[in-house]
């Protein structure tokens, strides 16, 4: 069996960058949740202070991917592909294995070693070691939505939509009835483009570029895994989410 293009590393096969997986190949660290408990003094009763997403579930430390890779060649080019590694180090990396989902994480290549030298060619071996973000991100999911919508959600956590809306009216409202939430903007311009950022690193509403912002009773929301059920009103365009799952290799 062929392993040849199917680690990817930045969307490129890790052969392009003189590489080639090599035992023991991709791990990916245990999921860890983080939970907290309060003990109130001169009682028995442990109070759980364990912060939820809308789906229940505990948050989850940071991960960690390791692949161990190798390369074999003219000493000099050899260095050169390290030279080229090292510049990646602290960036922001994506490792996928096949048509697994992708992880995403700051990058460090650790443990260089010769397996052989001769003359001058040698071979040597690396890890490249990802501070992975707690889940893998699967491909990007864009639907069409207006009025009445059913969405079937892959993945094992909530994850945060994106929308491209084009306002029929001055108010439009997104009601997702799957977790009882509403999302309401008022006073827009007839036939204006309203983009919405869900995701919380980067949460926003523009209004043909301009930032707008929802009504007060207003609660932006995740799509939970499952089918979800929406209702858009005023507005039509196309809604975007990418799922999110706990192991990816």
């Amino acid at each position: 069996m062929s392993f040849e293009g199917a680690i990817r590393i930045n969307g490129s096969p890790i052969e392009e960058l003189g590489f080639s997986v090599c035992h023991p190949g991709m791990r990916v660290s245990a999921p860890e949740p983080i939970i907290k408990f309060q003990r109130m003094p001169g009682s028995s009763v442990a109070i759980d202070t364990t912060l939820r997403d809308e789906d229940g579930n505990a948050p989850i430390k940071e991960r960690t991917v390791t692949l161990t890779m190798c390369t074999i060649g003219h000493v000099e080019d050899i260095a050169r592909v390290q030279a080229n590694l090292a510049s990646l180090t602290g960036s922001l990396v994506t490792v996928q294995c096949g048509s697994a989902p992708t992880w995403r994480g700051y990058a460090s290549f650790k443990n260089w070693q010769t397996v052989y030298a001769f003359g001058d060619t040698a071979k040597y071996k690396c890890d490249l070691v990802l501070t992975a973000e707690p889940f893998a991100y699967g491909s990007l999911s864009t639907i069409t939505v207006q009025g009445d919508i059913r969405v079937s959600v892959d993945g094992d956590r909530p994850c945060w939509p994106h929308f491209k809306l084009k306002a029929t009216s001055d108010e439009v409202i997104i009601n997702c009835s799957s977790s009882s939430k509403l999302l309401v903007f008022e006073g827009l311009s007839d036939g204006a483009t309203l983009e919405i950022e869900s995701t919380p690193q980067a949460r926003v509403a523009r209004m043909n570029g301009n930032i707008v912002v929802p009504t007060l009773q207003s609660d932006f929301f995740p799509l939970i895994p499952g089918v979800v059920d929406l209702n858009i009103t005023g507005a039509s365009g196309v809604m975007s989410f990418t799922p999110l799952f706990i192991y990816g290799a």
